[in-house]
């Protein structure tokens, strides 16, 4: 490539990764240019590599910005396209005039995070109320890697939920700080994963929340803009110290009625046997919660003007888990078939655990026994979980971090 079109091309690149809702598309992965800050320079110079090597590109328009579909002021701006690779000659540039894109098709936005809560293996022994062992720190020794091999070899961004006193152990930071590197977000998963947060005062929810968030920057040099709460629990109370403390998100709502049926069976077993978990149970309210991201009203669980809340995602009308805990247990077929499920909707936000990055002989003996999605081997849970990225990758879904997914979500969903 010649410097003078060299530089002209960098101009349209330019253009792209500056211009209001574009995206750029690295074959089947595409990335939402105006909310991955963090990844524009790299994506840049991957499509100028592409240019390079004379890689004919498609451009598809995209009605990603509202006030552009609507008529705002920006209306005549060009929606948002797509560079999309694939083989053979020049077919980028005959595109674009004085740096526009030329729309060729419309097509619904969609998009997928995927989040991961690294609770190890103490949260399970306090769940199942089990007489305390050696120290267990699989998620971390083992499963992070896994995840990290896992990600990069599928090319996913990803939201880690990091519970603050993990951070005592070097290692833990030390493998986070890799992560980081790598381009996760951090969220904040508390400070203790105190089960029963929601029934705390607001000094002690308030600790839990701003000490963590503290903690993690102090350590990891990034500050969490999102939260999830232990358990999946939440109340009004801790919403609004959410909000007081300056958080983007919060992604802890979980409205489905199946889990929320073998969560109370469980916890009611428990109790008839003489047991006492850590868990707790949330209102029955927030089965009514919406399932797509909305703004918390006052309940949390309706809609109103406080903080986005990106829900854990559930499928259909009965509202299947669409969980790592599920997806694993259902295998790659079965996890296939669910995720078609949510085909057409405009966010998938699909919730694991480090849990599910590790089998049985990683665990205590104890642990095993109680925990039977541990029990699938390993290599059945990848597989189910590489099925889900790909069908939603096949379905036109791009994959963001959950802070990236927050940004959109807060221009486009107002106070309802």
């Amino acid at each position: 490539m010649g410097s003078t079109q060299g530089v002209k091309d960098r101009q349209i690149l330019r253009h792209i990764l500056d211009g209001e809702g574009y995206l750029i598309s690295r074959g089947r992965t595409t990335v939402h240019s105006q909310f991955v800050v963090g990844r524009l320079e790299r994506d840049a110079a991957f499509a100028v590599r592409l240019l390079a090597r004379g890689t004919r590109t498609s451009i598809r328009s995209h009605p990603f910005d509202r006030r552009a579909r609507h008529g705002g002021s920006d209306a005549a701006k060009p929606h948002c396209c797509a560079v999309q690779e694939s083989r053979g000659c020049w077919g980028f540039r005959s595109l674009f005039e004085s740096g526009r894109a030329t729309p060729r098709y419309k097509q619904p936005v969609r998009l997928c995070s995927v989040s991961i809560d690294l609770d190890d293996i103490a949260c399970y022994t306090a769940i199942h109320d089990l007489a305390s062992a050696a120290p267990c720190h699989a998620v971390y020794d083992l499963a992070l890697g896994r995840i990290r091999e896992f990600a990069g070899g599928l090319a996913l961004p990803l939201t880690l939920f990091v519970i603050a006193r993990d951070l005592e152990r070097e290692p833990n930071v030390a493998l986070l700080r890799r992560a980081v590197s790598d381009g996760h977000e951090i969220g904040n998963h508390s400070l203790d994963h105190c089960y029963d947060l929601t029934k705390r005062e607001a000094g002690e929810q308030r600790h839990q929340v701003v000490e963590a968030n503290h903690r993690i920057e102090a350590l990891l040099g990034v500050r969490p803009q999102g939260f999830r709460a232990p358990g999946y629990t939440m109340s009004d109370r801790l919403m609004g110290v959410l909000r007081e403390a300056g958080f983007s998100y919060d992604s802890s709502v979980f409205p489905c009625p199946p889990y929320y049926a073998a969560k109370a069976a469980a916890l009611l077993s428990m109790k008839l046997r003489g047991r006492v978990s850590k868990s707790v149970l949330d209102s029955p309210d927030v089965l009514r919660a919406p399932i797509t991201p909305y703004r918390a009203g006052d309940p949390y669980w309706t809609r109103g003007g406080s903080l986005l809340e990106l829900p854990i995602q559930v499928v259909g009308p009965l509202r299947l888990p669409f969980i790592g805990t599920s997806l694993t247990v259902l295998g790659p077929s079965g996890a296939r078939l669910l995720t078609h499920g949510l085909v057409g909707l405009p966010f998938v936000n699909l919730e694991l655990h480090g849990i599910d990055f590790l089998e049985a002989d990683d665990v205590p003996k104890a642990v095993r026994a109680v925990q039977p999605d541990v029990r699938v081997p390993l290599e059945r849970k990848l597989s189910a979980l590489s099925a889900v990225v790909e069908t939603l990758r096949s379905n036109g879904y791009a994959f963001q971090r959950l802070d990236e997914a927050a940004a959109m979500f807060a221009r486009s969903v107002g106070e309802q």
